[in-house]
């Protein structure tokens, strides 16, 4: 089973709607208000809100190049068991997460929640 671990990168420490911020803060390693422009500069070029899943998979996949990785419809917890080694952004309904190395960091315990799409961070 893996762990959860509550993290949150966002720099004023807030809980608000902001996961996919977070998410790919900590997966990428580029500050959080780094992340943030170039999220919302993608929702510019594309005509959408930086939150909304089309835009921050056209960032994921195709500004920081992230491969995407089979879910097979498992939960949180089921893929960071069948991933144990690696950095993964995983997308679960209206919410984006990390595991690390089977770890889940988040704002809270989404380990139950069936996973829809991956991607490895490289």
């Amino acid at each position: 089973m893996a762990r959860f671990v509550y993290l949150n990168v966002n720099p004023d420490g807030l809980t608000e709607s902001d996961c996919v911020v977070r998410a790919i803060t900590l997966a990428s390693g580029l500050p959080y208000e780094e992340v943030e422009d170039k999220l919302w500069l993608t929702a510019e070029l594309l005509n959408c809100d930086m939150l909304c899943r089309f835009c921050y998979k056209n960032f994921i996949e195709n500004i920081l190049k992230y491969p995407e990785v089979e879910t097979d419809d498992m939960t949180v917890d089921e893929f960071a068991d069948a991933h144990p080694y690696g950095t993964y952004l995983v997308r679960v309904p209206n919410h984006l997460t990390v595991v690390v190395d089977n770890v889940i960091y988040d704002i809270w315990d989404c380990r139950d929640e069936i996973s829809t799409i991956a991607w490895q961070a490289e």
